[in-house]
């Protein structure tokens, strides 16, 4: 049986110990901050990253989980700022794309989102996470034909049923009733298909 995952506690003495011989590798505030996450202290999580965001130089690793721990604790506006600072000089990984993809639509940055999604696209063009974020841009962009082209190609790549659900959710939320309803249906007739 494979060991498990650290415990957030020893996870975080882990992390201090990683921090005390490599005060100036970031990655041992990042553990820091997780850690400290897991143990139900945002705050002080979020101001470890932050400290460190101030005193070390540019690190990808501690831009990208500290704006994913600001995003979870409800400050998307903010959580985008990092990762704008972030592409500012850097050219990101996948996931940071993913994670501004997602921010862009939450603080309605819809030419970030659709500048996001083509680095995507450039990426891994036939990743589902590609073609859900190109979906659910689309919808913000009004677009919606392309967005369920975008969501049904998803589909066919492994895309989940919850990761669907938040896109229906999506269609919903501004205002597409009928096509959401339709789409439903249609997974549901399919779904009956392939039983």
């Amino acid at each position: 049986m494979p060991p498990s995952q650290p415990r957030p506690a020893a996870a975080l003495r882990d992390a201090d110990a990683f921090i005390d011989l490599k005060p100036d590798d970031p990655i041992g505030y990042v553990r820091k901050g997780r850690a400290l996450v897991d143990l139900g202290r945002t705050m002080s999580g979020l101001t470890v990253m932050a400290e460190a965001r101030g005193r070390l130089p540019r690190d990808s690793d501690l831009d990208y989980w500290y704006a994913r721990l600001l995003a979870n604790d409800g400050k998307e506006k903010d959580a985008w700022h990092v990762m704008a600072y972030h592409f500012d000089d850097a050219e990101g990984g996948f996931w940071d794309y993913v994670l501004l993809a997602f921010l862009s639509v939450e603080t309605d940055r819809l030419e970030a989102a659709a500048q996001a999604v083509e680095h995507l696209h450039r990426l891994r063009p036939d990743d589902h996470f590609t073609h859900y974020w190109d979906a659910v841009t689309r919808i913000y962009l009004e677009d919606i034909e392309g967005a369920e082209e975008a969501i049904r190609y998803a589909m066919g790549q492994g895309l989940s049923e919850s990761m669907l659900g938040d896109f229906i959710e999506h269609m919903v939320g501004e205002g597409y009733y009928i096509r959401a309803a339709a789409l439903r249906l249609d997974l549901k007739k399919a779904a009956l298909a392939q039983d």
